[in-house]
Formats: C-alpha cells, structure tokens, sequence
C-alpha cells in the first residue's frame, strides 16, 4: 500500500487530536483520501485517539487481524476464461500490502 501510506501520512497531519473514529473518517473523506484507506479506518474501534501515533496503531492492529498478519488488503477480479485450459484468470492472495489481479476473459 505505497501510494496509501503517503496518502495516510498526509491525512495524518491535516488532523487535530483528540478525535472519535467518527471525526477521522469524516475528516480522511474532506481530504478526498481512497476509499481503500477509508474501509481501513472503519476497522479500528469505536474510541477516541489522542494522537496520530495512536490511531496508526489501532490501524495497524485492525489490519493485522484482516489480513492473519500480512497487513494488506487483496482483491480478486476473475474473468470467464473457457479457453483450452478452461481456467479462468484472477488475483492471487496478498502476505502484504495491495494486491489486485484483473483476470482477462480466456479465448477458444
């Protein structure tokens, strides 16, 4: 998640602590960031941060628990492949960071 860490750090700085889980997705949305950062943030508990240490600690912790560890978010689009093999394609799983695999459409 390159991009989205510099995008987090960005979001990060625009806060003013303490805030609710409330307050900061309303905030990271003001500030235009991913979607993808923002379905992080839904993840952390309902509590107030005092900091932008902590929140990035519950951010972790949340996506530690969805990812077994890997800390990452993996996304799989697969096609309709009927080809001679009669797979069809699509992403594999992530150990860390962002994936994405936008299967094609397999041929006769």
């Amino acid at each position: 998640m390159e991009a989205s860490a510099s995008s987090m750090q960005d979001m990060l700085k625009n806060m003013k602590f303490p805030m609710r889980k409330e307050q900061i997705i309303e905030s990271a949305r003001k500030q235009n960031i991913s979607n993808n950062i923002i379905e992080v943030i839904e993840m952390i508990p309902d509590e107030e941060y005092t900091s932008a240490e902590s929140l990035r600690r519950a951010i972790d912790e949340a996506t530690q628990k969805v990812g077994g560890g890997g800390g990452g978010k993996s996304q799989s689009f697969g096609g309709t492949g009927l080809g001679e093999t009669g797979e069809s394609g699509g992403g594999g799983p992530s150990s860390g960071g962002s994936s994405q695999g936008f299967g094609g459409r397999g041929g006769a």
